[in-house]
């Protein structure tokens, strides 16, 4: 059985979190960090569901948290180490759409970033609103996948 799918995936995920805040210099300071208890009572407080699509998700043993309703813990400002004021649980398919859209995008349109009927605009001279429908976007190489049609015109320009 892997990590991920271990019957104790909350020791997993605090402790996971705690190497990727290493690894990242972010500072832990113990007394604010998440802890098994806080995650579980996070849990409990979202009575199982994503917290940006609102899909429930699938954890405990047995079950890869890898996969697309898989829990997760996602930091609300990814500057910030994994506190309980900076982490929500979030399924594994809203967690790797959150890496590029804020906290508050995510809150308001998670189901429909989640199904991809809206995508949100990355480009930093973006004008407007970032958040359009899917047909905005282009297949365009991995480091532009993520700017709508017209800012890809302004960029090639």
């Amino acid at each position: 059985m892997r990590s991920y799918e271990s019957r104790e995936w909350v020791k997993i995920i605090v402790k996971g979190s705690k190497i990727s805040d290493r690894r990242a210099e972010r500072p832990i300071v113990l007394s604010e960090y998440i802890t098994e208890e806080s995650v579980t009572a996070q849990l409990e407080k979202q009575n199982g569901f994503c917290c940006y699509c609102h899909d429930p998700m699938l954890y405990g043993e047995g079950v890869s948290r890898k996969q697309e309703r898989g829990l997760t813990i996602q930091r609300i400002n990814n500057e910030l180490p994994h506190t309980r004021v900076n982490t929500v649980l979030v399924c594994f398919g809203c967690n790797s759409m959150a890496v590029s859209v804020p906290h508050e995008v995510c809150i308001a349109h998670g189901k429909e970033l989640r199904k991809q009927s809206v995508r949100y605009c990355q480009y930093e001279g973006h004008c407007g609103n970032r958040l359009l429908p899917s047909t905005e976007f282009k297949k365009y190489p991995k480091q532009f996948e993520s700017y709508c049609d017209p800012c890809m015109s302004i960029r090639l320009a």
